[in-house]
């Protein structure tokens, strides 16, 4: 209600709204504000349903404010308590379908309202008047005392007790919208609050006692008055998780740290705030008056962007706001920064100077005014607001920004600014010329670029700072100082509070508040592991175990933080934050540490539920030891409901939730993948909480995560760590590493499973098995492809291209172990932080995958080339001519070599190193944009399919062509006896050539296979097909010398020369006595 009269002589903006209005010695009183009708009280309309009740009767908090419309928003403590919140969808409210809905429990029971038949959710609950048993408290309206009434006398249609407390319907259905209209006048059918009942009510007159006690509100009986009106029923309570059984058992942590100092925790009392009604307090606009001499002459102390004896000027000025983000997330980190506003002179107008620290102030907005020099400003000038930033720990430049003064005419220019401090030093702007040449009547010496003595030829002031500080610039021949942490003052020649007394512990650094705030306040930044305002409180810690369960490769563990809050405030659901936890391969154990306070803990992978932690009081510095068990597992609602009540709509499906918790004794918890998580209270009552279970945070604009990858941070508002959750088929701190075929190598295979703080015997199982086998394979390789290499070597074997083809390929698989073998030690070497040179592994990233995927393919191009020749020999015959055949294959040699590697060349273009700064690993990183995927998945297939269908085809054809030319010209032979015979005749080409088929076909099936390596776990099948891969490279003797009777006949007799040669040289007698 509006009052529109006001006081003779008062002005209206001068009118103390807020107040009892009878104070005021006039008739007709009030205010243009909102008057309460419960009593003379006239209010602003800023304190209108800001959910703070100001009226007696509540009238200021319409009721409006506490519907919602969706399930999304009622709690589940809302539903079925006799008070629709939800309009009706369907035919279907948060009221409908509540059959199998207790009425009484743990947010019904002794609430102080009545929400079940008969009130028998209050039944038994301490209050001050001491009931017996099965009793309700009761005003009598013959004594006019507090007495207590049996239950059976309650809603039995006789009023027994004053207000009709003891007949609730009555009011309850005349006066449904309104709730707190809920006392009923003695011989009468009029409802009244029960506030206004002593001024409503006729009875009253003769028990001006009560009406007393009742208006000063100094007995129990208010209390129990007001408990009548109906305010619970839309009261959304806060979830509350203490009807839970508590564990695990608390282990105390022994504190490591020392004690804190009585003087460094006590705290003083406050002086009480008088309030004074002197109308001069109104005089300063925007000021402080002060009183001068014993006149008491006023004088104003106006703020800096006022001037004016009454203070009622404004300055011209640039009122500033700067919010800042960091890309280093090191909560050790602190930032200065200096912010100024330059004309295009070079003259400083003013400065400011912030200190920001990102775990504190990740969320502060900076407010400040920047003056000009003179009034009015100069409108011929060109102003600007230059920002740099410090690292203040270790005194170091970080960056600059600048940002132009646009809109001269205004008198006031608003501007506001997000910037992003970079993690390592970016000289980019502040070393520009632009920047110098603004600065150079200045001459700042904060720039450290190597242009910049050039640029400043002599110096016009003399900096006079401490000598352990940065000179950022000047201002009127005054020095501007950024100051260590132990230094404060103007000129940085004072001792900060951290230096004189520094009382942060455990390692934690001290930051000085400026000093023209205060000289002896400050903050401490604790480090990993402890928090506290003295950093004196160890971080809670949490083992994690796993019984019955198989380990995971990573963890989300959600903290839940259950706030109480009082009936009027807005949030009703707990606060949560979720971590994210790699778990090393063979690691049982995990560990963590948490320094914001909890009460509940759910661990969370492979969409499954646990819940590990249920406290009911948050106990700081202490180590909970827990573990993963299928008995603590939650499990969703289609596991535990019927299939007809899963497939209700939610809002119906709900009020079945408690019946899960009556039937399933063993469970702890549940949830529904949709809106609730869900504990199973002792009375074995469901009691759920809103849970996103698609949550993801914004990372502070920060997110990095590649390949659609979830962004997580170790704090709702402050985080000091950005963690990603990869999709499958992608790992790495940023999921920027991919396990499908096109992009699979060992360092994806085998990466994880070496640990950089284990030996080489140390190391696990498929890094030893890799070892073993890759000694074998370079071993007989080596072997395969000298006596290869020896061979071919021979003229008589070169006669035609396919010696030359063998001889080629022979060198190329020599070379394919070789880097191989370098490969993979440089891989583990470089994964136990053994190789550290960040140049060679690079080198080693660009080059080995690239020459290892061209030795292959051109392998494979040689063989294929062997048998394209091989099916022309028959097809041509006599006609083959061999001396051409011989040039065409050094050209086709020569071009396999030139396409092959042309066809790859974008590979080492698309590598980089990348840091996984979690696990503390370097990993070779191949990023190609979706075009470039698609190629380069087409030319890996490209290089496989086609040598391979070509052995395949030509080995056929081959044996076809010559079994029809035989068939032909002996007769006496059918097709299929020509074909048996060519068989036996060219087995050697056809063995050769099947093997090779054979070793391909496991890369074949592996590179069409649907589904990538999921987990390191899964190494078994791709590290086997990896090695298989090298196989055909470490048979070439095999498949091509021992299986041909023509080059094994060449082979010994070039075995048998070198063996005599051998014998000669070094077994020289032996030779002489066996010729004699």
């Amino acid at each position: 209600m509006l009052c529109v009269d006001r006081v003779p002589g008062i002005g209206r903006n001068r009118f103390r709204c807020g107040i009892d209005s009878s104070n005021v010695q006039h008739r007709g009183i009030g205010c243009i504000l909102f008057q309460c009708t419960s009593e003379q009280k006239c209010l602003s309309p800023t304190l209108v349903n800001d959910k703070k009740t100001q009226c007696t009767g509540r009238e200021d908090e319409p009721l409006i404010e506490d519907f919602v419309t969706t399930i999304h928003q009622l709690p589940f403590s809302s539903f079925c308590n006799n008070w629709t919140d939800i309009v009706s969808i369907k035919n279907e409210t948060d009221e409908t379908h509540c059959e199998q809905w207790p009425c009484v429990n743990q947010y019904t029971r002794c609430n102080a309202a009545w929400q079940c038949p008969k009130g028998i959710d209050e039944i038994n609950c301490s209050t001050s008047f001491h009931c017996p048993a099965n009793h309700h408290p009761c005003l009598s309206p013959k004594s006019r005392k507090m007495d207590c009434l049996h239950i059976n006398r309650i809603e039995d249609e006789i009023i027994d007790c004053l207000g009709s407390t003891d007949e609730r319907s009555h009011c309850r259905l005349q006066y449904p919208e309104n709730i707190w209209a809920r006392y009923r006048c003695w011989n009468d059918t009029k409802c009244v609050l029960a506030s206004t009942a002593c001024k409503q009510c006729g009875e009253f007159s003769d028990i001006h006692h009560q009406c007393n006690e009742f208006n000063n509100k100094i007995s129990g009986i208010i209390i129990y008055f007001n408990s009548i009106e109906d305010t619970g029923y839309f009261r959304k309570q806060s979830f509350s998780h203490k009807s839970s059984r508590s564990f695990p058992p608390v282990q105390l942590q022994l504190s490591i740290h020392k004690q804190i100092q009585n003087d460094m925790i006590k705290t003083e009392k406050m002086p009480t705030i008088k309030h004074i009604n002197d109308p001069r307090l109104w005089l300063c606009n925007k000021g402080f008056v002060i009183l001068i001499g014993k006149n008491e002459k006023e004088q104003c102390l106006c703020p800096e962007s006022y001037y004016g004896d009454l203070c009622q000027y404004q300055n011209q000025r640039v009122s500033l706001t700067i919010r800042l983000r960091q890309e280093n997330l090191n909560k050790l980190n602190v930032i200065g920064v200096i912010i100024r506003l330059v004309d295009h002179t070079g003259f400083v107008h003013s400065y400011e100077q912030i200190t920001y620290k990102s775990l504190i102030n990740c969320n502060t907005k900076y407010n400040m005014h920047l003056l000009y020099q003179n009034r009015p400003k100069d409108m011929t000038q060109n102003y600007t607001i230059y920002i740099d930033a410090y690292d203040k720990v270790n005194l170091i430049y970080l960056t600059s920004w600048m940002s132009p003064v646009k809109f001269l005419f205004m008198p006031i220019n608003r501007m506001s600014v997000q910037l992003k401090i970079p993690a390592k030093q970016d000289c980019n702007l502040l070393c520009s010329d632009k920047y110098l040449i603004s600065l150079t009547n200045d001459n700042a010496q904060s720039c450290q670029c190597s242009n910049w003595m050039n640029s400043v030829s002599t110096l016009q002031h003399k900096c006079n700072c401490s000598l352990d500080s940065i000179c950022v610039g000047f201002k009127e021949n005054r020095s501007i100082c950024l100051c260590p942490l132990n230094k404060t003052g103007p000129r940085c020649y004072l001792n900060s509070i951290c230096q004189m007394n520094n009382k942060c512990m455990n390692k934690g650094i001290c930051i000085p508040h400026d000093y023209q705030q205060s000289l002896t306040n400050f903050t401490c930044v604790c480090p990993d592991g402890f928090s506290g305002d003295y950093c004196e409180k160890t971080d809670v810690r949490i083992d994690i175990s796993f019984s019955n369960v198989e380990t995971p490769e990573s963890l989300l563990v959600h903290f839940i933080n259950v706030i109480p809050r009082d009936h009027w405030s807005e949030k009703t659901e707990p606060i949560r934050v979720t971590m994210f936890k790699k778990i090393l391969f063979n690691e049982k154990t995990v560990t963590l540490h948490m320094s914001l306070p909890f009460q509940l803990v759910f661990v969370e992978f492979e969409n499954i539920y646990y819940l590990v932690i249920l406290q009911h009081n948050y106990t700081s510095s202490v180590t909970f030891s827990t573990q993963i068990s299928p008995s603590q597992r939650c499990p969703h609602i289609q596991e535990v409901l019927e299939e007809v009540i899963v497939g209700y709509p939610h809002l119906r499906r709900v009020k079945y939730y408690h019946t899960i918790c009556q039937h399933r004794s063993d469970l702890t918890c549940f949830h529904d993948n949709y809106i609730f998580m869900c504990l199973c209270t002792e009375e074995r009552h469901a009691n759920c909480f809103h849970f996103d279970f698609n949550m993801t945070y914004n990372c502070l604009g920060q997110n990095d995560c590649q390949n659609d990858g979830r962004c997580f941070q170790d704090h709702p508002h402050c985080p000091t760590k950005i963690m990603c959750v990869c999709q499958e088929c992608f790992f790495g701190d940023k999921c920027q590493l991919s396990t499908k075929h096109s992009g699979l190598s060992l360092d994806s295979i085998l990466g994880y499973h070496i640990h950089p703080h284990l030996t080489l015997i140390q190391q696990p199982l498929p890094v030893q098995i890799s070892i073993a086998l890759s000694t074998l394979i370079l071993v007989i390789g080596i072997i395969s492809g000298i006596l290869s290499n020896q061979t071919f070597q021979i003229k008589s074997t070169q006669k035609t291209g396919c010696g030359l083809y063998l001889f080629t390929s022979s060198i190329t698989s020599i070379l394919v172990i070789i880097c191989f073998y370098m490969k993979l030690w440089i891989l583990i070497f470089s994964q136990m932080n053994t190789i550290t040179s960040r140049s060679f592994l690079l080198f080693n990233c660009i080059s080995s995958e690239f020459i290892l995927r061209f030795l292959l393919a051109t392998t494979d191009w040689l063989h294929a080339s062997v048998t394209i020749e091989r099916f022309f020999v028959v097809f041509r015959g006599v006609q083959f001519d061999k001396a051409k055949s011989r040039k065409l294959a050094k050209l086709i040699i020569f071009i396999i070599f030139i396409l092959t590697a042309a066809s790859i060349v974008h590979d080492p273009f698309h590598r980089h190193l990348i840091d996984d700064t979690e696990d503390q690993r370097t990993w070779c990183w191949v990023k190609f944009t979706s075009e470039v995927e698609s190629y380069n998945r087409f030319i890996n297939i490209f290089h496989f399919i086609i040598p391979f269908s070509l052995n395949v085809i030509l080995v056929i054809g081959i044996m076809i062509i010559t079994a029809r030319q035989r068939s032909s010209a002996q007769r006496i032979f059918t097709f299929q006896q020509q074909l048996k015979r060519q068989f036996d005749q060219h087995k050697h080409l056809i063995f050769s050539s099947f093997l090779l088929i054979i070793l391909a076909l496991p890369r074949l099936i592996i590179s069409f296979l649907p589904n990538c390596m999921k987990s390191p776990k899964e190494y078994k099948l791709f590290l086997a097909s990896y090695f298989i891969s090298f196989i055909p490279p470490i048979l070439h003797f095999f498949v091509f010398v021992l299986t041909s009777e023509i080059y094994k006949k060449e082979f010994t007799t070039m075995f048998k020369q070198k063996w005599e040669i051998f014998r000669r040289w070094f077994f020289p007698i032996r030779v002489l006595s066996t010729r004699n």
